[in-house]
């Protein structure tokens, strides 16, 4: 969304965009997964999100993060279990089977996004949804940090190889982020 100053049209800044798609990306998770659980998120970072995933969908969530730096301290206030693991070796740490996995603002970041879809794939249950959400190629998010992205196609292409089928994709914030759904049969 555009806004007026002076007359003039300006583009959101990128603090403004994230901030909006944040929002944007975590009720729609919500949306998607209510009623299913437990739910993985990959790249959790502090486990915030995970926490407020785990608040607002009543259920299990566990995320995992390649660092626990900022992992929060004790459990006292916290919903969500966040783990120290390398997303590409999940399958081998977790025992349990999950009913949904999301990847938020994180794909960009993996070494092997494909290896650790497939990773992911394997500690799903049957019917299980994965959503990946990240600034695509070309974004305000890329020229702002000067990171690289992917291609929507790039990206639904990582769900088929890594085994999900029925991948659609919806692009938000003014085309700037792929909101990429996935299924396990």
């Amino acid at each position: 969304m555009s806004r007026r100053t002076k007359g003039r049209v300006t583009r959101p800044t990128g603090v403004e965009l994230y901030n909006r798609l944040e929002k944007e990306v975590h009720d729609r998770l919500v949306s998607f997964l209510d009623g299913k659980g437990p739910i993985l998120e990959i790249g959790c970072g502090d486990c915030r999100h995970a926490d407020r995933l785990a608040r607002s969908l009543k259920t299990r969530v566990v995320g995992i993060d390649i660092s626990k730096e900022k992992f929060p301290v004790g459990r006292g206030r916290h919903c969500a279990e966040c783990i120290q693991t390398d997303a590409e070796s999940v399958s081998v740490v977790l025992n349990e089977k999950f009913a949904g996995a999301v990847a938020r603002f994180v794909v960009h970041e993996l070494k092997h996004p494909k290896l650790v879809l497939r990773e992911v794939f394997k500690v799903l249950k049957g019917r299980a949804l994965v959503v990946l959400a990240d600034p695509v190629k070309g974004s305000t998010a890329e020229q702002l940090h000067n990171e690289k992205y992917y291609t929507v196609g790039q990206m639904t292409g990582f769900l088929r190889w890594a085994g999900f089928q029925d991948v659609e994709c919806e692009l938000l914030g003014e085309g700037n982020l792929a909101f990429v759904l996935g299924r396990k049969r």
